[in-house]
């Protein structure tokens, strides 16, 4: 372990307990119409002006906070490529679900493993797996993160209500929580 990586562990406990404390459920649906479960903090309906295309339109809008841990995000443990299938293991489960992009990071630089990858399958609750063309890299503990993709456009369902993503901040810069701005699909 690195020093950046408990850091980053602490503070994206910290941030994951502290959100908890006002638990709301919300589905997130990606692009790719992977849909994903999660623990957010709902912020209030808002009534604001937007101004869009010229077009002034009144809309309601609604900002989530959302932990990492509430299956947006994993600490790796182990990698392997067999095949050309890659398979990461992390340390708890992740949440995640076949389709789904993710950003991988591992605390020291692999430019077989690191960067954005499209999930193939989820074979457990701890492993993952991408296509990835390459010689086989050997079972060997690793450690780092992974991270879903949140992307504008993307759908948030909260009490039965659709929101569309129109803008995502990562507030502290080491992925503890996204704040994902949205405004209701009427």
């Amino acid at each position: 372990m690195s020093f950046a990586s408990d850091v980053r562990e602490m503070l994206a406990d910290a941030a994951y307990d502290v959100l908890l404390a006002f638990p709301d459920s919300i589905t997130w649906t990606n692009r790719a119409n992977t849909e994903i479960s999660l623990t957010a903090n709902a912020g209030p309906l808002e009534i604001e002006e937007v101004e869009f295309q010229n077009i002034v339109t009144e809309e309601t809008s609604r900002v989530f906070t959302v932990p990492q841990q509430a299956g947006l995000y994993a600490r790796l443990s182990n990698k392997a490529l067999t095949s050309n299938v890659a398979t990461m293991t992390t340390r708890a489960a992740h949440g995640f679900v076949a389709g789904l992009q993710v950003f991988i990071a591992l605390d020291t630089a692999d430019t077989v493993f690191d960067g954005y990858q499209v999930l193939s399958t989820v074979p457990t609750t701890t492993t993952y797996t991408f296509a990835k063309t390459n010689a086989n890299v050997t079972s060997a503990a690793a450690t780092g993160y992974c991270r879903a993709v949140v992307n504008e456009g993307d759908t948030i369902t909260f009490e039965s209500a659709p929101y569309e993503v129109t803008r995502i901040k990562v507030g502290d810069g080491i992925w503890c929580c996204y704040e994902l701005q949205t405004r209701r699909i009427q």
